[in-house]
């Protein structure tokens, strides 16, 4: 079969010199070759524009309209896919060093070389442009790979969070949203309002409806909720069987009411009706309305409790309507009942062993190794189902047995990491949260030396994280606790921050390894240009004290993009990966 030949374009103005490439090429009889010549720069480049069919450009610096790197830089800027060679009777090495540099595949003075050379020196720069065409057609297939990877995950993580016959949020992802806007309206010292509605039992009825039916109706007032509560902040979801909620940040009482009022007239207007023998019975959902503005000592589950009895007191006036009160002023012993109730829980969970360990990666924005460990998180799963210590811990954070909780953790996670280490060498750091009980009573060093010793950990594999507010509370115990804990060579790390940049010349003293940037920061940093400068200065204040920073809560792209810009160590978030159980990572 006969091989195509290599099209070459010679730009020279020396026809002697064309002769003699020409010349050279002939005697290469086995690899074919078709040269083309034009003796001006712009001639040469009219035909690269009229011609796709040429291979390789051969090119010399010192044309009529043209000379010295400047004609190099022309073609190159004009055609950087196609291979050139600068064949030149210039031989100062630096010219031929800063030309290679900037793309050329080879540079050959003339007279220094023969028919050989040139041959070589052809093949080995048609060689090198099939690469890198194989590269990058390879690098574009990775990257459609990866883009429908992601999108893949994505959606895989959205239906993780969503209820599948309603498409409205389900409880796991009601519960990320309640804590992430109770967590960031805290901060902004706004309100947050709730409206937990019910599907009216119905009475007096023979025959249970069908499930079909009871789909369609529950599809019906999924869309109906979404329907009104149609800002863009507004979260609705479906928390279990017949039960609805309707989380409605930078809402006041008056307008939660209004929202839940506006609800039940659309779905009033659907005429959902169910028909039992002679009785035509309508379809009616009861709403249970609260409002508050989040402060650090108190937790989500306050305003879903606060719901829940609103809730019961419209199905006290009967059903079909609104009932709405606020957290303390009309029920001033919710607080301790709320309280009572978790420490009576978490008490059991310690008894019982309910407790289970996460973990969420930690990934380097720097390069390798693009996992820098893993923040472990706590679950509390007992008969009342999986829940985050964010929707509870605040309330009772003041208790001693915070310490206990503690201490479960680090004994859970070391004896969890021993069984891996004799199978497995990864070296990945584990991050481990200390209460401000345990903070306060600084007691639990001498705990960690013994649980280090006894599973035979490596103590810099675990960094303690020890919130600002915690830190600048009990600066003189928080301080001596993190001497001993470097002592024993674990890491420290200052989480949350960000509410005070002043803070840091008091926390100097603790001499921590990393910060944690505080997720609400985090969330703002594209939309805010004082939350960006905000980051910027913790960034640059932690460089001068020799810490390195860890994003916490990247949920985008963008945010990503902008943490590394500003020179972020360290991210985590949903943009990567969701928290999983941590026996999960450790298989």
């Amino acid at each position: 079969m006969q091989v195509a030949s290599t099209q070459i374009l010679m730009i020279e103005d020396d026809d002697q010199d064309v002769e003699m490439v020409q010349h050279f090429l002939d005697d290469m009889p086995i690899v074919p070759f078709t040269l083309k010549h034009r003796n001006t720069l712009s001639g040469g480049i009219n035909m690269l524009q009229d011609s796709e069919a040429i291979d390789l450009i051969l090119l010399d610096l010192s044309l009529p309209d043209a000379h010295g790197l400047d004609t190099f830089h022309q073609v190159h800027q004009a055609f950087p896919q196609k291979p050139l060679i600068i064949l030149s009777g210039n031989s100062d090495p630096t010219v031929a060093d800063e030309a290679l540099q900037e793309g050329a595949q080879d540079f050959l003075v003339k007279g220094d070389f023969d028919s050989t050379s040139l041959c070589f020196s052809i093949q080995h720069a048609l060689e090198l442009q099939k690469h890198r065409v194989e590269l990058e057609l390879q690098d574009t297939t990775i990257n459609a790979l990866s883009k429908q990877l992601e999108i893949a995950r994505r959606e895989i993580e959205k239906l993780a969070t969503l209820d599948s016959l309603t498409s409205v949020l389900n409880r796991n992802g009601f519960d990320e949203v309640c804590l992430s806007e109770w967590k960031r309206l805290q901060r902004e010292q706004k309100r947050l309002s709730l409206i937990l509605c019910e599907i009216d039992p119905i009475e007096g009825k023979n025959n249970c409806p069908s499930q079909a039916w009871k789909d369609n109706c529950l599809q019906q007032i999924a869309k109906a909720m979404t329907k009104v509560a149609k800002r863009p902040g507004d979260c609705v979801a479906r928390c279990s069987e017949n039960q609805f909620a309707i989380l409605l940040p930078h809402t006041d009482i008056l307008g939660a009411t209004l929202i839940a009022e506006s609800i039940r007239t659309e779905i009033h207007g659907l005429s959902m009706n169910y028909s039992s023998g002679l009785h035509c019975l309508p379809i009616t959902l009861s709403y249970g309305v609260t409002s508050h503005i989040p402060t650090t000592n108190d937790s989500p589950s306050l305003l879903l409790e606060a719901a829940n009895q609103a809730l019961a007191g419209a199905r006290r006036q009967g059903q079909n309507r609104v009932f709405w009160q606020t957290i303390g002023d009309v029920n001033t012993d919710l607080y301790t009942y709320q309280t009572l109730y978790w420490v009576g829980r978490l008490h059991q969970a310690l008894l019982s062993d309910q407790f289970q360990l996460y973990a969420q990666p930690i990934h380097s924005l720097k390069g390798q190794p693009e996992i820098k460990g893993y923040e472990i998180l706590l679950r509390l799963n007992d008969q009342q189902g999986i829940s985050s210590p964010g929707m509870f811990l605040p309330m009772v954070k003041q208790y001693d047995f915070m310490t206990q909780i503690d201490q479960w953790v680090i004994e859970h996670l070391l004896r969890a990491l021993s069984k891996r280490q004799a199978k497995n060498q990864d070296k990945s750091s584990f991050f481990i949260t200390l209460s401000a009980a345990t903070c306060k009573s600084g007691r639990i060093s001498d705990y960690i030396q013994q649980q280090l010793s006894r599973y035979d950990f490596p103590a810099e594999r675990v960094t303690f994280l020890i919130s600002e507010t915690t830190a600048l509370k009990h600066l003189s115990k928080t301080t001596t606790l993190c001497n001993s804990l470097k002592a024993l060579g674990c890491h420290i790390a200052l989480n949350d921050c960000g509410s005070d940049i002043s803070a840091f010349s008091q926390l100097r003293t603790i001499g921590a390894n990393y910060v944690k940037i505080d997720g609400s920061l985090v969330e703002g940093i594209t939309t805010d240009p004082v939350i960006q400068e905000i980051v910027a200065s913790i960034q640059e204040v932690a460089k001068v004290m020799k810490m390195q920073t860890i994003a916490e809560q990247v949920e985008s792209y963008s945010t990503l993009k902008a943490l590394s810009e500003l020179g972020i160590d360290y991210a985590q978030g949903h943009c990567y990966e969701r928290a999983t159980p941590l026996k999960q990572i450790l298989t």
